[in-house]
């Protein structure tokens, strides 16, 4: 986990430009213990040559960034997800 000085809108921008290339997949994500904006859940490349899952979240003027670095950690990636909690 990893909270970013960069905006929601300027990451998931540069996202889009990954997935626009097919190096990811980007889909909605919304963390089931938090009250806020959705964020977006990437597939594929999320790292020069890694591949793995990534969930962006706004944090006000910020972001916070979870990853997994290897999808064979996808499904207790995907148990942890379901524990987020924060305040928006």
């Amino acid at each position: 986990m990893q909270i970013l000085a960069d905006s929601y809108t300027n990451i998931v921008e540069k996202l889009e430009t990954e997935a626009k290339i097919g190096r990811v997949s980007i889909e909605a994500f919304r963390a089931e213990k938090v009250d806020s904006e959705p964020g977006i859940l990437v597939r594929g490349e999320i790292a020069k040559g890694k591949q793995g899952i990534k969930v962006v979240l706004p944090l006000r003027d910020k972001s916070i960034v979870f990853w997994t670095e290897s999808t064979d950690y996808a499904e207790d990636f995907n148990k942890i997800l379901k524990t987020i909690t924060f305040v928006p």
